[in-house]
């Protein structure tokens, strides 16, 4: 196979590795979102609660992340997800340096490397699937707000 051939499919494995990753960050804010309005909902006319998208829709990872452990008891997926960062920012930041070192001096290596990407991208795609279990929860609590809320008026 031809070396620029080779990079061609290098670069579109680091695009389909850090695809998962991006879509942890879309369903983080996806969730602290629903998480404001359902708290803004409970609170309403009670107590003030401003805090507008725009001040983590930009936000890194980590901060999403953070964000994410103020509104969910699930330890273990915050875990992997402060693990998931490490792989993630590999991936964004410093994956194409490393293959480039090798991908002339010694391709085993750089097939390892891009072994490695593929495993990135399964793993990533596994939290992707506990997420949504996750957001899940979130989405039934619509009908527990719902049966409190209508507890609150008839009493």
């Amino acid at each position: 196979m031809s070396s620029i051939r080779t990079q061609r499919l290098f670069f579109r494995r680091v695009g389909e590795a850090l695809a998962p990753y991006q879509l942890i960050e879309a369903l983080l804010k996806i969730y602290v979102g629903r998480a404001h309005l359902k708290i803004e909902r409970l609170l309403a006319l009670r107590v003030p609660f401003h805090y507008p998208r725009s001040e983590y829709e930009n936000a890194p990872l980590d901060r999403l992340i953070t964000l994410f452990q103020r509104h969910s008891n699930n330890k273990q997926l915050i875990t992997r997800l402060r693990g998931a960062t490490k792989a993630r920012n590999y991936i964004a930041h410093r994956v194409i340096e490393d293959y480039m070192d090798h991908h002339e001096k010694d391709p085993k290596q750089a097939r390892v490397i891009s072994r490695q990407l593929k495993k990135a991208e399964n793993d990533g795609y596994d939290l992707v699937e506990d997420f949504f279990k996750e957001l899940r929860t979130l989405h039934n609590l619509d009908d527990f707000v719902r049966e409190v809320l209508d507890k609150r008026r008839t009493i």
